[in-house]
């Protein structure tokens, strides 16, 4: 997983929106998404959610 994958993993593990992690990374919302589903993807993810438990799991995020 990249950095911004792993990155974008953790604001949304803190509770910020799809918006405000653009914001936060300077780049668009549709950025943010694609590194969502890259993330996934990468790590056999079902949602959001089941990604974000698989990095806390394994300490990446």
């Amino acid at each position: 997983m990249s950095a911004k994958e792993r990155e974008t993993l953790r604001l949304y593990a803190e509770g910020l929106t799809t918006r405000e992690i653009a914001v936060r990374l300077g780049v668009s919302a549709a950025t943010v998404a694609t590194f969502e589903r890259r993330a996934c993807a990468k790590l056999g993810a079902r949602s959001r959610a089941h990604a974000i438990s698989i990095c806390v799991r394994r300490h990446e995020i």
